[in-house]
């Protein structure tokens, strides 16, 4: 799913599914597992199945493609 954060937000994820995030425009953070990163343009993240308590902090204007197992 290509996301758009029309505001500053936080994207709660549930536990339990392999992700890729692929920075379009604009900057996200990816945090869980006690782990973050910060995602600019151009850039991609592995989010794995075992990560707990994921967040996507995406900044207002950021594009970003969102791809999940089982969705």
């Amino acid at each position: 799913d290509l996301l758009h954060a029309e505001a500053q937000d936080v994207l709660r994820l549930d536990d339990g599914r392999v992700r890729v995030v692929a920075l379009v425009d604009g900057h996200v953070r990816a945090s869980g597992g006690g782990e973050s990163v910060r995602l600019d343009a151009g850039d991609f993240c592995l989010l794995p199945a075992t990560m707990t308590g994921g967040t996507l902090a995406a900044d207002y204007g950021a594009s970003f493609l969102l791809v999940e197992t089982g969705a």
